[in-house]
């Protein structure tokens, strides 16, 4: 699979610094635990790394202010340098001839929780693996609610009323299911689109499959539903859930018509293929951008600080890979482990491109899905040392609970690394 996903172009830095007359750097990561901070600086005319700080997150309460773990981090790094870059809770730029101050900052976050997205309509299995495909390099989760009247078109028995459905790939005959059975279909997938509380939706299918337009008629309805339900829990009293639309052409208007006044829709390319799994990753990777990550507390305050607005990891991480595999010619792969989500990246020296992300998966707050998903006995195997199913839940619950902690004994650093095996497996 290759895709193209967005790299954060965006309204540029009212800085006039040139990027490449910059002698000194400072990269910020904003992890779901830890903040990252990185200078580097010109030694004998090429980058080097000088100094590296780590800071909790400052994205929760009571704090909710990301550049405060930011500065925290800094302060590690003006220690070690003797150097001074922040002023009065400012980024000192651009670097003096004293060597204080930075000539640029850039950044990137994964913290903020991955971006929801429903995938709606005439959702067939294949569309639905295509939509998970297309967001797979990105920090997103894919939720495939297919239109009831698609669903009971699809499914060879009724439903008893109640019951959440299921999917099969064997038609049957159109209005299988009683008028009772589809409402209490209906009330189930509003319900679920607003416990989900969706940042975006994606409408997939053509007009070929058993009910036409209805199908899409439907996933507007729900789009609406759960925009008013959803708009009534908010604190301002308004929700948007942006749309991305991909399914028939020829009705991408009449969507907009029902749309208008609830949801945003952007038009991109008929998801029918692996074809299309391009511009469907760049659009979905703008909304994360726009729509989860200046959620992020804080934010607008490091994109003043940035000589750029600050860019998703798994996307920034994506660019390094690619830029690496063809500058180089080699075959590349990238692999982060972090608390709560593990990135694999893989590019090839003729443009193949494969990117992972499995969020939820991590060796901090994700350490119980990792025991969950895989078991004790494949963590185990890792460990040069016997150990049972109860002190592996100990150990995962503990610092679940603690994911700031570091390990403190051998012990606890083999578990550590035996986990990481496991996410990247």
């Amino acid at each position: 699979m290759q895709t193209e996903p967005y790299l954060g172009e965006g309204p540029g830095s009212t800085s006039s610094q040139n990027p490449a007359a910059a002698s000194s750097i400072l990269v910020a990561d904003c992890g779901a635990t830890f903040t990252k901070v990185s200078l580097l600086g010109l030694v004998e005319g090429q980058y080097r790394l000088i100094a590296r700080g780590v800071s909790p997150t400052t994205f929760a309460t009571p704090t909710r202010d990301v550049t405060r773990g930011i500065i925290q981090a800094i302060s590690e790094i003006e220690y070690i340098t003797g150097r001074r870059f922040v002023a009065d809770g400012q980024i000192v730029s651009p670097e003096d001839p004293s060597g204080d101050g930075v000539d640029l900052l850039v950044s990137t976050m994964s913290v903020g929780g991955p971006m929801r997205l429903l995938v709606l309509g005439a959702v067939t299995k294949e569309l639905e693996t295509l939509a998970a495909q297309a967001v797979s390099g990105l920090h997103a989760e894919t939720y495939a609610i297919p239109a009831p009247s698609y669903r009971a078109a699809m499914t060879p028995d009724a439903l008893p009323v109640g019951v959440a459905g299921r999917t099969a790939s064997s038609p049957a005959h159109p209005g299988a299911w009683t008028p009772e059975q589809t409402n209490a279909e209906w009330e189930r997938q509003v319900a679920r689109a607003s416990e989900l509380q969706p940042h975006a939706a994606l409408i997939v299918g053509l007009a070929d499959n058993p009910v036409g337009a209805s199908a899409l008629q439907e996933a507007c309805q729900l789009v609406i539903q759960a925009v008013k339900v959803l708009s009534q829990q908010a604190e301002g009293g308004s929700y948007q859930i942006p749309v991305l639309y991909a399914g028939a052409p020829q009705f991408v208007e009449a969507v907009r018509r029902m749309l208008n006044g609830y949801a945003e829709v952007t038009r991109v390319e008929t998801l029918v293929s692996q074809a299309q799994l391009g511009p469907v990753s760049m659009a979905a990777s703008a909304l994360y951008e726009r729509d989860v990550m200046r959620r992020v507390p804080g934010y607008e305050t490091l994109h003043s600080w940035s000589n750029g607005v600050p860019v998703g990891t798994a996307s920034s991480l994506s660019s390094l890979v690619r830029f690496l595999a063809q500058h180089y010619a080699m075959n590349v792969t990238a692999v982060d482990v972090g608390s709560n989500t593990t990135t694999l990246m893989m590019a090839g020296e003729r443009g193949e491109f494969i990117p992972l992300v499995n969020t939820g998966v991590g060796v901090g707050t994700g350490l119980g899905n990792i025991l969950q998903q895989v078991g004790a006995r494949r963590i185990a195997r890792w460990l040069p040392f016997t150990i049972n199913e109860d002190e592996l839940r100990q150990f995962a619950m503990n610092h679940m609970l603690h994911p700031h902690s570091l390990p403190t004994s051998q012990r606890e650093l083999h578990l550590f690394q035996a986990f990481a095996r496991e996410a990247i497996c």
